[in-house]
């Protein structure tokens, strides 16, 4: 039994290092997701206030008459897009 003993201990010691590298990469893993979805939520914010910007030049050119003729093709759909949804909207407020 005695020569099974300093066997069982080295093993019950590598078994509890595992133990404690496991818990950190646990810990590691849940403060990268976090740090995931803040990252993620923040790109979603800039992509948000990208589209803003843009639809802004848009106008600001419409507004000069700066515009090319695709560019006013494609404002005048923009436009239109937005109309249909306020009118569905309005559409649904009615019912």
């Amino acid at each position: 039994m005695n020569d099974l003993d300093p066997h069982i201990q080295r093993i019950t010691e590598k078994l509890q290092q595992l133990l404690k590298n496991y818990a950190h990469v646990v810990k590691e893993n849940e403060k990268l997701k976090i740090e995931l979805l803040a990252l993620k939520s923040n790109e979603k914010e800039k992509d948000n206030r990208l589209q803003l910007l843009a639809l802004r030049i848009e106008v600001l050119k419409a507004a000069k008459g700066e515009m090319t003729a695709d560019e006013k093709i494609t404002f005048e759909k923009t436009i239109n897009q937005y109309l249909r949804e306020i009118d569905s909207c309005l559409a649904l407020i009615n019912e």
